[in-house]
């Protein structure tokens, strides 16, 4: 299959692109089917050879998601950008980790809604009693112990 490709020229930290036309599997370094033209990333300046663009793509060439991105810039394709960065195995799996922790916790809200929730002041209510059977307790104890002492 064909594809548009962009072949790296130019100094180190200076790079500069031509667009040329290759088979998908070969390296961008190999030999080329033909040059189409050129991309400078750090003035943002193109040139390209229209004609022969439409021409390959009529042939059912495909480009590279940036390459893609690039000509829809340029008018030569009506469609939608491509993402042209991959999300990393590890990343994706930790965002369906994540999913699937939301899907849990939204099955198990309903079901503790359900539960009859005591209101505070009960709960209070209840408590302070117990606290006050708890000091009783302890001080009907406390005589017998004084008792014993003696």
């Amino acid at each position: 299959m064909l594809t548009f490709k962009f072949q790296r020229i130019g100094k180190k930290k200076q790079a500069h692109f031509r667009l040329i036309i290759q088979e998908k599997s070969k390296n961008p370094k190999s030999n080329v089917l033909e040059i189409l033209g050129w991309y400078n990333p750090r003035s943002k300046a193109k040139e390209f050879k229209t004609e022969r663009i439409q021409y390959w793509l009529a042939k059912g060439a495909e480009a590279t998601p940036t390459v893609h991105n690039l000509f829809i810039d340029a008018g030569l394709i009506q469609d939608g950008k491509v993402k042209t960065v991959r999300m990393s195995k590890k990343r994706a799996a930790k965002l369906e980790a994540d999913k699937k922790a939301e899907v849990l916790k939204t099955e198990t809200l309903p079901e503790n809604k359900t539960e009859e929730v005591k209101p505070v002041e009960e709960i209070k209510e209840a408590v302070v009693e117990e606290t006050k059977s708890a000091e009783a307790e302890e001080v009907k104890e406390a005589p017998a112990e004084e008792i014993k002492k003696k």
